[in-house]
């Protein structure tokens, strides 16, 4: 559970350093970055990694549309990162799978 956490992290990390480095070069301004809630609770594991393969779906969605549609550098980009989403989607489905049971809460968020 702690491994899938910290991949989900350094993904979500990673994909944010790149695109800001395409947004840049295509002179695109990037959003402002909120604070997270400092009152997140924690959540089951079993709920952690069903939002995570909930989210890693939705964002499969949206890099197929670039992988297909996007401009040359998203278009690169997208299509590089669809292998490793797939990897992250086919973790959380396993995992929720072969369900644990473990009681040991992770934090909301992340």
């Amino acid at each position: 559970m702690r491994a899938f956490a910290k991949t989900v992290l350094a993904d979500t990390l990673e994909a944010n350093t790149e695109l800001a480095a395409i947004s840049r070069h295509l002179g695109l301004a990037l959003p402002a970055t909120g604070t997270p809630p400092s009152s997140a609770k924690p959540i089951a594991p079993q709920d952690y990694v069903a939002q995570q393969a909930s989210d890693y779906q939705q964002t499969l969605g949206i890099y197929q549309g670039e992988a297909n549609n996007g401009s040359d550098q998203l278009r690169t980009y997208a299509a590089d990162a669809l292998r490793e989403i797939k990897a992250r989607v086919a973790v959380a489905q396993q995992y929720l799978a072969t369900e644990t049971g473990s009681s040991q809460p992770v934090p909301n968020g992340g």
